[in-house]
């Protein structure tokens, strides 16, 4: 049983370590982002991974800016649809 839960535990803190590490190289890969496109992806994939909320519909409404200044219509969509939904 004992075993079971520090298996357990070990799992939960790799999990954040690599949602931490995804978080970092989607950053990074965000400052070397070509086209509206590609940082309107990016931007939605943080706020993903994001535990706050307050913290994702800043993502999702990044993303939301960069898509209507480039008047990506599936971007707007998508990104109003996640903050819509957002409690």
């Amino acid at each position: 049983m004992c075993k079971k839960l520090v298996n357990f535990l070990c799992l939960v803190l790799l999990s954040f370590s690599l949602k931490a590490q995804k978080e970092d190289s989607l950053i990074v890969a965000l400052k070397t982002a070509s086209d509206h496109f590609e940082k309107t992806s990016i931007l939605y994939e943080i706020g993903l991974l994001q535990q706050n909320t307050d913290s994702a519909l800043h993502y999702f409404k990044k993303a939301l800016r960069v898509s209507e200044k480039a008047k990506n219509t599936f971007g707007i969509g998508k990104c109003s649809n996640i903050i819509g939904a957002t409690p």
